[in-house]
């Protein structure tokens, strides 16, 4: 538009303005340039018909020439205003309207000249101030998007460091697992071998029973021995006085019967020995009965001891299984979960860069617009013009341009 309105300016006539179709304010501008087109076309018309005018006759051709040149003063002021108005735009100043009236056909054209000049400074203040907005917007949303991509970059590190943490106590609990697996099956079998200790220490026991049994009738036997022995001693006395009695002829029978007597003696001391060793082994075999009955009750609470502990890390390696089947479960969601954080972090970048363009942008936006001038305006006054010559249309234009 500001192209074709610095053609117009410069006389070219041939195309019509761009955008005439629109309804907004570039449309009512476009539809004021092709007024203002049609008024210049108009023009070097009349001028055409000022050349057929030489063939009339003097006094037509002098009322129908001051005619016209009266129309071209018109519409030289029309295209000189326009003129001015569209180099002024094309020079992004558009602080100023014309204030000069047209003639009536032309008037419209002023009217909507102003508007479109008004309607365009509203707009373009919009776009400043939107702009300024965008730009504060802008600003805030790229300092946030900074933060956050710090801070996202910051929880991904962590998330990773605590992957990586989670992932090794997964497999510190995961080993603990298999060493309590491994643990409850030596327990099974040191309870199966205090089982098979305590069988061991029964028939133990059963063993030193039936050992007393035996040195209790070995004592018996010991006892009649000891009493035979008493016995023939006795004999062996009396045989050894009956001998005496007997003189020499029983002499000999006297040397039998001392031989019978210290093989008495000697069996009496033997049995002695005898009985004095097994009423020791009796009492060893007694204490040891005793011990081994404490050692079989020192296993049987080894045993029920073995089963708590059997239990209890039966317990433990079930509850450590399901601990590393949690923590299998929460590293696999630790790692989704690091997994969307990465993506975030990527989605945050990209957003960031997002955000510096859009401040860019704007700031560009904000540098074009800032190439209009759109201070206070200034109307545009011929020498010796009145503010009276304004129509009520035209002060109504002002103070809405205002």
């Amino acid at each position: 538009m500001t192209a074709y309105m610095g053609r117009l300016a410069a006389g070219d006539l041939s195309k019509e303005p761009p955008d005439g179709h629109r309804s907004d304010e570039i449309g009512d501008m476009a539809r004021a340039l092709l007024v203002f087109r049609n008024a210049a076309l108009e023009n070097l018309r009349l001028q055409a018909e000022a050349d057929e005018t030489r063939s009339w006759s003097d006094a037509e051709r002098a009322a129908r020439l001051a005619e016209q040149q009266e129309e071209a003063r018109r519409l030289a002021t029309v295209v000189e205003e326009l003129g001015a108005g569209l180099s002024r735009l094309a020079d992004c100043n558009i602080r100023m309207t014309i204030d000069n009236p047209f003639a009536e056909r032309f008037e419209s054209l002023r009217r909507d000249f102003n508007g479109s000049i008004a309607a365009f400074q509203e707009t373009l203040e919009r776009v400043l101030e939107t702009t300024a907005q965008i730009q504060a917007s802008g600003s805030e949303m790229k300092a946030a998007a900074d933060d956050l991509a710090l801070r996202t970059e910051q929880q991904a590190a962590a998330l990773e460091e605590a992957s990586a943490a989670l992932e090794q106590v997964t497999v510190t609990v995961r080993e603990s697992s298999e060493k309590m697996r491994e643990t409850r099956d030596l327990v099974r079998d040191a309870k199966l071998a205090a089982t098979e200790s305590r069988g061991v220490v029964r028939d133990a026991i059963d063993s030193m029973h039936r050992i007393e049994g035996a040195s209790g009738r070995i004592g018996t036997i010991v006892s009649v021995i000891d009493e035979i022995a008493f016995q023939t001693n006795l004999l062996a006395l009396n045989a050894g006085v009956e001998a005496a009695r007997a003189g020499e002829a029983g002499r000999g029978f006297a040397v039998v019967a001392q031989e019978v007597r210290e093989l008495a003696r000697r069996s009496a001391v033997a049995a002695k020995e005898i009985a004095t060793i097994i009423t020791d082994s009796t009492r060893e075999i007694s204490s040891g009965v005793e011990l081994v009955g404490e050692a079989g009750a020192a296993l049987t609470r080894i045993d029920e001891f073995v089963s708590t502990i059997d239990a209890n890390v039966d317990a433990i390696a079930q509850a450590a299984g399901e601990q590393a089947i949690s923590l299998d479960q929460i590293n696999t969601s630790v790692n989704h979960i690091d997994q969307m954080t990465q993506r975030n972090a990527a989605m945050v970048q990209e957003t960031t860069k997002m955000g510096h363009a859009l401040a860019e942008r704007s700031t560009a936006l904000a540098q074009l617009v800032s190439r209009f001038k759109l201070n206070r305006r200034r109307a545009i006054r011929e020498p010796g013009s009145a503010a009276a010559a304004r129509g009520p249309a035209d002060r109504g234009k002002m103070a809405a341009a205002a």
